[in-house]
């Protein structure tokens, strides 16, 4: 009588699944453990001590089985050897996905040294420096790391004292990399650039890092989010963001709150083309704003002249379908499905402008946050005129529906029509989701 077959026991798949794990558990703690030993090692080799901060992190690691995913040093004096130390430690482990630093004093080889790690690391996306006092002479590392860095996915570097020139160079870092790396035969900047956000509020940005600004955009296929509340761009930086926007549908969250946009008198007369081969990122191309009559001097080393001052505020002096008006279609319909030449005529206001580029097809934006500028009631009507244009598109299925936060400066009716337009677009823009604004009355 042949023998029989054991039968499998139910626990059986159960028991192998438990050994796998404490297989895993024991390769994760191994790894743990050889991380805090590299840490104390290249703390010695950099002449530094521990960051209390890196070694609580590292003990719980070790501990609990936690993966190191997050560092964070609050409120420290951070050397270039202490940044060195971590860098190195942690070069090659694959758990790191961000390093925050918050309040931290830190100079330009310690920012260099969180540079290189981003540069080579594979994994970590998310880099953090919230009140450093970095400055515009500070900023070439951070220019490196959005030129170089493959994996980087959001920048935060809000209140710190860039200027104008820091601002400039954090965003020239990405034009500089769609230069180098795109191929025009296969449209590869998706594959190359993985930013999603890029937060740089209350950083001292002036109108004139608005032109490199409107560059990215021009370029942009991987950026969905910039937030850029608490500058100064003003008027004549809106003018130049908002050419750009006309052509970008990657784009869905543009927050200039507080940037001293007002309803004033006209720009000077601007001529700005943007061609259909810059929407795809052909050849590098840079937005080109012109004055078609004035005697001012021209920027330096740029195409864009710099308007007077007296003349740098916008207003909103026209209806919508007026400056709907101002936009001239391409000739060649295939380019004009995409985006049409984006050409804005003589006595053009910020706003005009702006009302103009969202109201095109091919802008994707999908939130807009305007708090805290004086629009007044002109520019509040110019944006209430936009909105339902926006909505009639909507409608139409030809554009996603847009969110505007409006600036608190204008009648209560108008700014609770504008909420209505809002609702009406979608849930995001439901009047629970409104800061700081007056409940309707029924």
């Amino acid at each position: 009588m042949p023998p029989k077959k054991e039968k499998k026991g139910k626990g059986g798949g159960k028991k192998k699944k438990e050994a796998e794990q404490e297989a895993q558990n024991l390769i994760k703690l191994q790894e743990l453990k050889r991380l805090r030993k590299i840490y104390g090692n290249q703390c010695k080799r950099f002449v530094s001590e521990p960051l209390p901060a890196v070694s609580r992190k590292l003990d719980k690691g070790v501990s609990t089985l936690e993966s190191v995913d997050k560092i964070i040093l609050n409120s420290m004096v951070l050397t270039p050897n202490d940044l060195y130390a971590i860098t190195r430690t942690f070069k090659k482990y694959t758990g790191l996905l961000s390093i925050c630093v918050w309040a931290a004093k830190i100079d330009i080889k310690g920012l260099m040294a969180m540079a290189e790690l981003f540069v080579i690391h594979p994994s970590v996306s998310t880099l953090q420096l919230i009140h450093c006092n970095i400055t515009s002479e500070m900023t070439k590392p951070l220019q490196l790391l959005m030129r170089e860095s493959k994996s980087l996915k959001t920048l935060i570097a809000d209140h710190n004292p860039l200027g104008t020139i820091g601002t400039t160079n954090i965003f020239r870092g990405i034009v500089e990399r769609h230069r180098l790396y795109i191929n025009p035969s296969t449209d590869a900047t998706a594959t190359v650039m993985q930013l999603a956000k890029l937060s740089l509020k209350y950083c001292d940005a002036g109108p004139d890092c608005a032109e490199v600004i409107a560059e990215v955009l021009a370029v942009n296929r991987s950026i969905v989010e910039i937030d850029l509340t608490g500058n100064s761009l003003g008027d004549v930086g809106l003018a130049r963001i908002a050419v750009a926007l006309a052509a970008n549908n990657t784009l869905k969250t543009l927050c200039l709150a507080s940037n001293l946009i007002t309803d004033q008198e006209p720009l000077p007369p601007l001529v700005t083309s943007l061609s259909p081969a810059a929407i795809h990122g052909s050849s590098p191309t840079s937005i080109i704003v012109k004055p078609t009559n004035t005697s001012g001097p021209s920027h330096p080393n740029d195409d864009i002249t710099a308007p007077d001052s007296a003349a740098a505020a916008a207003a909103a002096t026209a209806a919508i379908a007026a400056v709907a008006a101002q936009v001239a279609p391409a000739a060649d319909p295939a380019s004009s499905a995409l985006s049409p030449t984006f050409i804005v005529k003589p006595n053009s206001s910020a706003l005009s402008i702006l009302c103009s580029a969202l109201t095109t097809e091919s802008n994707g934006l999908t939130l807009l946050d305007l708090r805290g500028n004086h629009v007044g009631e002109r520019g509040g009507r110019m944006l209430y005129e936009m909105m339902k244009l926006k909505k009639a598109l909507v409608t139409a299925k030809k554009c996603e529906g847009l969110v505007l936060y409006p600036s608190e400066r204008m009648s209560l009716d108008l700014y609770e029509k504008i909420w209505d337009l809002n609702d009406s677009m979608g849930d995001s823009g439901k009047k629970s989701g409104k800061k700081g604004s007056a409940k309707k009355k029924k």
